[in-house]
C-alpha cells in the first residue's frame, strides 16, 4: 500500500541555463494516504493506536473541553476517567470501521501546489528562480496546504517535505 509521493519534473525550456531536474516529497509513511487517499482496508493494531491517539489529543479534547481546549495559548493537560477511556475506543472503532468499510477520502495538498506553480512558472523563472527555488515554492505551497486544510496530526506530515537536485546545479 505504501507509495511515495513526490512531484519530479525537468525545467521545461528547451535551452534551459539550468539543465536541473528536482523533486518535491513528504517523507511521512502516511503522506500518500492524505494525499490520495485509500479504499476500503483493515486497520493493524498500529494503525488503531495511532487513530486512538488522535482521536485522545485531537477530538475527544475539544469535544471534553470546548473552547476552553487552549489557554493562554497552551493545551490544558487533561485527566481521562475510566468512562473517558471507554469513549475515546468507542471512537476509535468508529473511525476504524469507517476506514474498513468505506476507505479514506483524499486530501490532496502536493498536487494543487504544483499545479499552482506550473501556472506561475514562466513568471518564477522570469525572475530568475532556477528549478530549486521553484520546488522549495512548491514545498512552502504545499505545507501550506496542509496547515490550511488541518489535515496534520502532530505537524509530522508538513515536518516530513523535502526538495532535492537530483541532477544539475544551481548557476
Amino acid at each position: 500500500m505504501a507509495r511515495e509521493i513526490e512531484a519530479a519534473w525537468e525545467d521545461p525550456r528547451e535551452l534551459d541555463l539550468f539543465d536541473q531536474e528536482v523533486e518535491v516529497g513528504f517523507g511521512a509513511a502516511h503522506a500518500p494516504w492524505v494525499e490520495y487517499g485509500t479504499d476500503p482496508h483493515r486497520v493493524s493494531q498500529e494503525g488503531w493506536d495511532n487513530i486512538r491517539s488522535w482521536v485522545k489529543r485531537k477530538a475527544y479534547a475539544k469535544i471534553k473541553l470546548g473552547s476552553n481546549y487552549y489557554k493562554a495559548g497552551r493545551r490544558v493537560k487533561l485527566r481521562y476517567t475510566d468512562e473517558d477511556e471507554k469513549e475515546i475506543d468507542r471512537i476509535t472503532d468508529a473511525i476504524v470501521w469507517s476506514i474498513r468499510k468505506n476507505g479514506t477520502d483524499a486530501h490532496p495538498f502536493l498536487r494543487p501546489a504544483v499545479d499552482e506553480a506550473n501556472r506561475k512558472l514562466t513568471r518564477l523563472l522570469g525572475e530568475n528562480y532556477d528549478m530549486k527555488d521553484v520546488a522549495d515554492y512548491i514545498l512552502g505551497l504545499a505545507t501550506e496546504n496542509i496547515n490550511r486544510k488541518g489535515i496534520a496530526d502532530r505537524g509530522t506530515l508538513a515536518q516530513s517535505g523535502y526538495v532535492q537536485v537530483i541532477r544539475g546545479k544551481r548557476p
